[in-house]
């Protein structure tokens, strides 16, 4: 069963010290692609692609998702965070996945879709090797149905912070579990 999924925004609620409330900061993603583990597409980009499959079968198929934090203002404490993404609807919607830290944020996303990768294009083997996450699970999704799908997690708001006092820039990768042959396809 595949499905479609899109990933609309990064919603951060920050702290505000003046007051006894919080905002909220809309960031979209800087950069999306798929990594494509086939015989034919592990040196392809899917950078220019609109839509994503997550599955984790014989071939894997992991999107990803870099964000960039700098637009959330300086000093600021990242009380909670919303990955929210949606699930096209059709014969294979909704999903099961998880999400995990990508190992980098220093990635070309390319304007290939399913094409021969140029020159420092991101691709599944541009990638090896394997796993392309570091850490544990930020959050595991189990979301039957189409429509907008909003991911939250201690995990997920802590791994964000921590990368907000770094770099600024934070990159997801969705992966199928290995339990589960379920995949999802996001727009």
């Amino acid at each position: 069963m595949e499905k479609a999924l899109k990933a609309l925004a990064l919603l951060v609620a920050v702290a505000v010290a003046s007051v006894a409330q919080a905002d909220t900061v809309n960031v979209v993603a800087s950069a999306d692609a798929l990594l494509a583990e086939t015989s034919t597409a592990a040196d392809n980009n899917f950078g220019a692609s609109t839509e994503f499959t997550v599955q984790n079968r014989s071939t894997d198929y992991e999107p990803i998702f870099r964000f960039d934090l700098s637009s959330v203002p300086a000093g600021q404490t990242i009380t909670d965070v919303v990955f929210r993404i949606e699930a096209k609807s059709g014969s294979n919607n909704g999903g099961v996945f998880d999400v995990y830290l990508f190992k980098t944020d220093t990635w070309t996303e390319g304007n290939k879709n399913n094409a021969a990768a140029g020159t420092g294009e991101v691709t599944w083997n541009s990638m090896a090797p394997t796993p392309h996450y570091v850490g544990s699970v930020l959050a595991n999704v189990n979301h039957p149905a189409a429509g907008v799908i909003d991911i939250s997690s201690a995990a997920l708001t802590a791994a964000v912070q921590s990368e907000f006092g770094g770099d600024k820039l934070i990159t997801f990768v969705l992966i199928g579990p290995t339990t589960s042959h379920d995949t999802a396809t996001i727009y």
